[in-house]
């Protein structure tokens, strides 16, 4: 048996080895039932990540936000595998928190998975903040659409 040190790295270990346990019992359930979200066309794949600019969050606050993003998308995500085997491109843009509802919204009316984070408001922010969103991963040229006029993060 590995033993693991009461250090910094013993909680390490154990949330990556549960985000491991969840990604691989997700893959597990996909197997065996159909997954509600449609796959994406084949070609550029692409997340899409918009950051609610209103909270004017620190980038440190932002990196932990795009960290559950990221967790959420390897726990919702029907073509992960194909997001990640292509490169896992990521793209971050702004918008005010009215814009993010209503690219969200209409993301998710043309079947793209979207994903909001919301903040337990430890920190920085009010609890239940809509921090973030994610579109995709979807094709780069579908989710373009909404966000072609948003500035980079």
């Amino acid at each position: 048996m590995i033993q693991i040190e009461d250090t910094i790295y013993k909680p390490l270990f154990l949330t990556l080895l549960s985000i491991n346990i969840s990604f691989l019992l997700y893959k597990l359930i996909c197997a065996l039932r159909r997954c509600p979200i449609r796959k994406s066309p084949p070609n550029d794949l692409v997340l899409v990540i918009i950051v609610n600019k209103d909270l004017k969050m620190s980038k440190g606050k932002v990196i932990a936000q795009v960290g559950h993003l990221i967790s959420k998308v390897f726990r919702k995500a029907v073509n992960v595998d194909e997001w990640v085997d292509n490169g896992e491109a990521k793209i971050v843009l702004r918008a005010g928190y009215e814009e993010m509802k209503n690219i969200g919204r209409m993301a998710k009316e043309r079947g793209i998975l979207v994903n909001g984070i919301y903040d337990a408001g430890r920190t920085q922010v009010p609890a239940g903040s809509n921090t973030l969103i994610g579109l995709g991963p979807w094709n780069k040229a579908e989710v373009s659409v909404f966000t072609k006029d948003l500035k980079m993060y």
